[in-house]
């Protein structure tokens, strides 16, 4: 495949050298193990987990019989045996473990490594971070050393604890003793690195694990390309990808998938649909799944493909890839807002037709893309006809509903639904508020306006959403927002009440408003002007 270098959007690739970054993650001044001198051993848990397949803990009271049956038995089974019970992690009941193993002790069972590696996993669950360390103590005092999964534990448990600098001192004590991380210990750094945004540490761990015994593999890579895409850093994700090509390591479907939704997302559609044609021809068992179609859907809808979108929508059928819900809303999103709407009802007929479960985002969907493109009456029949289809219309739906009335000149039937939305315990929200507003200037009805407006106020609409008052109409409504005034602009010009669309465009400027924040209102209804629309406007209305 072909690679793309130099910079995408702007954005530089990065050099792949080895960096300091991780490194300056390491806390100095923790006491963390300062005292303790560590011997490599080999871990046990691979050996302990095998026997511990013998024995399958569904539920909790079954665990807790078989435990009582194991400790009264005679003779009393190994402590290996014992261990298997800490399967009740699984099920995720960590303060249970730790009674057993407590159990354990009374009776005189010596712990294990594998005992105590669980013990402290636990203790990091239950948020209990220095019970966890005091469980190295243990090891100390039974004659243990801890392992590979000892520190693979600490890590993962500092990292629930979003304890970074933590996490990576002690994987710097683990290398220091000796101990060679493994794949899923630098996995789980890779992963949270990744997961901050921090993908040249990420990438320092890689190159330590290119020079260490434990290779990265195909996971690895995938989670720092998907990261390098997320982050728009396309160029580097490729370079890598070439790099994993290069080293015979066979990418998986999320690396693809990682890459067709990086390359959509900085408009690289051709490439985009390169790669999944790779996927598909693949001879490596490498079959594009939902996700990877979706995200392909995605990218041809967000650039206006639609019948590019429509012919990979019915590809995926013929190849005998059933579309989900998620594929049919992703391009029902992009249909509407390429204001195809026939199309639109025709598709989700179509979902309907199929037995799909449609939600309330996707009726919203498209009863948005009705009301943009005029059909409100439509709109009203697919809002009327969601509780026949076991819905409800949440507070989006209605919003949406609202404001397309509004703009249709539909003041009453607005007002109306306003009243069962806030019944309904619904709140509006400022762009709805503000197209009822604009509806009733628009009908010359300013002393409902004025009404609604101090309702907003009342309402609980941030103050530092709001700058001032309209103190030359409504002297008594403190809080009215930027949006709020080029409403009443907007209306007032309508009106022909230039006058006062100057003293509020006048009062609007001192406090602190840009005069070109009214660009729209000088573009619709004052076309012939074509200087700067925040000077055109000062000069239209003679503010200095």
């Amino acid at each position: 495949m072909m690679i793309m270098r130099g910079s995408s959007r702007g954005r530089r690739g990065m050099h792949f050298r080895h960096f300091t970054l991780f490194d300056d993650l390491v806390s100095h001044n923790s006491a963390l193990f300062h005292s303790q001198t560590f011997k490599p051993i080999k871990s046990t848990t691979t050996q302990v987990a095998q026997i511990g397949t013998e024995l399958n803990i569904s539920n909790l009271e079954y665990a807790r019989k078989v435990f009582n049956e194991l400790l009264h038995r005679r003779p009393r089974p190994s402590v290996v045996l014992f261990n298997v019970l800490c399967q009740v992690v699984e099920l995720k009941h960590y303060a249970e473990v730790i009674t057993l193993f407590q159990q354990m002790r009374l009776f005189g069972i010596s712990p294990s490594n594998y005992s105590l590696n669980i013990l402290m996993n636990c203790y990091f669950h239950l948020n209990r971070v220095g019970f966890s360390l005091s469980v190295m103590g243990l090891f100390f005092k039974s004659g243990l050393q801890p392992d590979d999964t000892t520190f693979t534990t600490l890590i993962k448990g500092f990292l629930l604890q979003n304890r970074e600098a933590d996490a990576a001192l002690v994987f710097r004590k683990m290398v220091e003793a000796g101990i060679q991380p493994n794949v899923f210990t630098f996995g789980k750094l890779i992963k949270r690195l990744c997961s901050k945004g921090n993908n040249v540490a990420a990438i320092q761990l890689l190159r330590r694990m290119e020079g260490g015994s434990s290779k990265p593999d195909a996971v690895v890579y995938s989670m720092i390309i998907d990261s390098l895409c997320k982050n728009a850093m396309i160029v580097d994700a490729l370079n890598l990808f070439s790099e994993m090509l290069s080293k015979r390591i066979t990418p998986n479907v999320i690396t693809y998938t990682s890459l067709i939704d990086g390359l959509c997302k900085v408009g690289h559609w051709k490439q985009a649909t390169m790669l999944l044609n790779e996927m598909e021809m693949s001879h490596k068992g490498i079959v594009p799944n939902t996700v990877s179609y979706n995200t392909l859907v995605d990218g041809f809808c967000k650039v206006g493909r639609i019948q590019s979108a429509k012919k990979l929508f019915s590809d995926i059928q013929a190849c005998g890839q059933l579309p989900d819900v998620q594929t049919y809303a992703i391009l029902l999103e992009g249909i509407c807002k390429n204001q195809q709407l026939s199309m639109a009802v025709e598709l989700v007929r179509e979902m309907e037709g199929k037995k799909l479960y449609l939600d309330i985002v996707v009726y919203n969907t498209l009863i948005q893309g009705l009301c943009k493109d005029g059909q409100i009456e439509y709109a009203k029949e697919v809002f009327c006809g969601l509780s026949s289809k076991g819905l409800q219309p949440d507070g989006r739906t209605y919003n949406i509903l609202i404001k397309g009335l509004c703009h249709g000149g539909l003041i009453t039937d607005a007002v109306k639904l306003l009243k069962e939305m806030e019944e309904k315990g619904y709140r509006p929200d400022g762009c709805t508020y503000n197209m009822f507003i604009l509806g009733l200037i628009k009908d010359n009805e300013t002393v409902r306006a004025k009404k609604l407006i101090q309702h907003m106020v009342e309402s609980g609409f941030p103050a530092d959403a709001t700058v001032g008052s309209i103190a030359e109409f409504f002297p008594k409504v403190k809080g009215y927002r930027l949006d709020g005034y080029n409403t009443f602009i907007l209306g007032l010009i309508k009106n022909k009440e230039t006058v006062r669309a100057k003293k509020l465009i006048q009062h609007m400027v001192e406090r602190g408003f840009s005069a070109d924040a009214t660009e729209g209102l000088i573009a619709e209804f004052f076309p012939e002007v074509k200087v700067d629309p925040g000077t055109a406007i000062v000069r239209r209305f003679n503010i200095n």
